[in-house]
């Protein structure tokens, strides 16, 4: 997808989200973070891990940095969302004291579905 397409998508995008108050129930249901593809991996909590994810993000985890989990390992889901579409696409939102801030991008690290962990 080239730059024009990206502006266009995003310009649109807003144009869309600020014409109509009643479309709120629309775009909250069609722009979630669920839209985000999801990447999981299992990592070995005693260990510092480093993760290169689909996307191009590393992410680093030191060692026993989740609490419970199946021993040792645990699955972490991963999502990234690294461009202005992918934030847009997935409703995401960036602001700090009701002003809007530009971001990066953003990544979610989550147990993955049916593991008990939490991080410390």
């Amino acid at each position: 997808m080239n730059i024009s397409t990206k502006f266009t998508y995003v310009i649109a995008t807003i144009i869309f989200l600020t014409s109509c108050h009643e479309r709120k129930k629309y775009v909250q249901s069609t722009f979630r973070e669920s839209n985000l593809q999801a990447f999981f991996v299992e990592i070995d909590n005693t260990c510092d891990t480093v993760i290169h994810a689909p996307g191009g993000s590393f992410i680093s985890i030191a060692a026993g940095s989740f609490e419970g989990g199946n021993g040792s390992k645990v699955r972490l889901a991963i999502k990234e969302a690294l461009n202005i579409s992918d934030i847009i696409t997935a409703g995401l939102i960036t602001e700090s004291n009701g002003k809007m801030l530009s971001s990066g991008g953003m990544i979610d690290i989550e147990a993955a579905e049916g593991q008990t962990c939490t991080n410390l």
